[in-house]
């Protein structure tokens, strides 16, 4: 696998993540999944969390394209990832979360392979 396709996988499950921690964030989306209320503090947490992802899936981008395409394909795959997302709550609500497993996977992939040396 190419490097730079890894790079964009990770950058996907980062802002699937982002966008999973910022729905889940909102008390109709919880209640959706989950199945009862979402508390104050959760509910900060999971907005912090989601904007977070957000934000950490432009340095795949950027490691992968450098600055000026990579803010380009960091964008798409926000858009990409909300779609997704968007999808998966209207047709399986539990769904969102195996997304957001499968998200990780994407992720965990990446660092290993920054770690490795790749």
């Amino acid at each position: 696998m190419n490097i730079s396709w890894l790079h964009a996988a990770a950058s996907l499950g980062l802002a699937y993540l982002g966008m999973l921690g910022l729905c889940l964030g909102m008390a109709r989306h919880y209640r959706q999944r989950y199945h009862h209320p979402l508390t104050p503090g959760r509910g900060r947490g999971l907005r912090l969390a989601g904007w977070s992802g957000c934000l950490l899936a432009l340095v795949p981008c950027l490691a992968g394209w450098g600055a000026a395409q990579g803010v380009v394909l960091w964008i798409g795959l926000l858009s990409a990832a909300a779609t997704g997302l968007v999808f998966l709550l209207a047709w399986r609500p539990p769904w969102c979360t195996r997304g957001g497993a499968l998200a990780a996977l994407a992720v965990l992939a990446w660092l290993g392979s920054l770690a490795s040396g790749g």
